[in-house]
């Protein structure tokens, strides 16, 4: 942080401090009676900036011309037009695998734990699963876009939903898939009492799943 000390120097007897220590490249240097950035921070900002971005990013504008990388359509210049594709395109893929890879994974631990499996439900996680990948692609992605920072908001804001919400959805099917399982076992029991109880918690954890889910798209909406 900056330091309270009005006459604070550093161990080279300078009037500089690194106010966050993850961030070394930020320095501020004393300015009559005010802290300021330094000028090496201003020079070395663009750098920063553009480390922040992720490799494909930066192949994908290397793979342009110069003159078409930035040449600009609808307010955006055309190598943002291309990564944009490039990401629909891997979120869409990423989906597809995540969907047959899980499903399949759900079907064997099923499998492998006595648990009848109606496909009606296994084919009702798919579209969570999907989705649940294509939100975290669109989480690691939007940012190299290098929009205006408050349509990044708003873009990051829509794939936390969806994902948070395929990921609760899919819980819901999950927790369906458990309780039909537990209602058939009941069933076989000459005992009335698990008859009651089951539903009793059934409703109970996904009132709680819904509640979290709610909460956590509340929380990405800013508030505490």
């Amino acid at each position: 942080g900056i330091p309270a000390d009005p006459g604070y120097t550093d161990e080279n007897g300078k009037a500089l401090v690194t106010p966050v220590y993850l961030l070394p490249e930020l320095k501020l240097v004393k300015s009559a009676d005010r802290w300021v950035i330094s000028r090496d921070t201003v020079e070395a900002t663009e750098g920063l900036y553009q480390s922040t971005f992720s490799g494909f990013a930066k192949q994908v504008q290397q793979l342009l011309p110069d003159r078409a990388r930035h040449s600009e359509f609808l307010s955006l210049e055309v190598w943002q037009w291309v990564y944009a594709l490039a990401l629909v395109l891997v979120a869409l893929l990423a989906g597809l695998i995540t969907q047959a890879v899980l499903a399949g994974q759900i079907g064997r631990f099923a499998k492998r734990a006595g648990i009848k499996l109606d496909r009606r439900v296994v084919r009702g996680t798919r579209l969570p699963l999907t989705f649940m990948a294509i939100g975290a692609v669109a989480l690691t992605g939007i940012p190299d876009l290098q929009l205006s920072v408050r349509f990044s908001q708003s873009l990051l804001f829509l794939a936390r939903t969806c994902l948070s919400l395929a990921a609760e959805l899919g819980a819901v099917r999950l927790e369906d898939t458990g309780a039909e399982d537990f209602n058939r076992r009941a069933e076989a029991t000459e005992s009335r009492l698990d008859d009651q109880v089951i539903p009793l918690a059934t409703r109970a954890i996904k009132i709680l799943l819904w509640a979290m889910g709610i909460m956590f798209v509340i929380q990405n909406m800013g508030f505490e």
